[in-house]
C-alpha cells in the first residue's frame, strides 16, 4: 500500500485490492508489476488521473470489452466501495 495510509485506508486499499484479484481485472491491466499491458489502460496511477467519482462512474458503465460493476455497486456497496478506494489511491 502507499506510505502514509491510515489504518482504516489500509483495510480499504486490501479488500479493494482483493476484489480486483478475485474479479480477474489485471488480464487486460497492469497494475505496478502486476497483470497486463492491454488491452485496458495502465491502472498503476488512475488515482492522479481520475477522482474516486469518475472511477466509480467509469466501473458502471465502462467501454467493452470491460465488464461493469453495476450488479456490485447495488448488491454489494460496500465492496464497491473498497473497489473505488483502492483504486483511488494508486498514484
Amino acid at each position: 500500500p502507499p506510505a502514509g495510509l491510515t489504518q482504516s485506508q489500509k483495510q480499504v486499499f486490501y479488500a479493494g485490492e482483493k476484489i480486483v484479484g478475485e474479479s480477474g481485472c489485471e488480464a487486460c491491466h497492469q497494475i505496478g508489476d502486476n497483470g497486463n499491458n492491454g488491452p485496458g489502460p495502465n491502472l498503476t496511477k488512475i488515482g492522479s488521473i481520475l477522482r474516486p467519482n469518475a472511477i466509480a462512474s467509469t466501473l458502471r458503465n465502462p467501454t467493452a470489452p470491460m465488464p461493469s460493476f453495476a450488479s456490485l455497486a447495488k448488491t454489494s456497496p460496500k465492496k464497491f466501495n473498497d473497489l473505488v478506494g483502492f483504486l483511488g489511491m494508486l498514484q
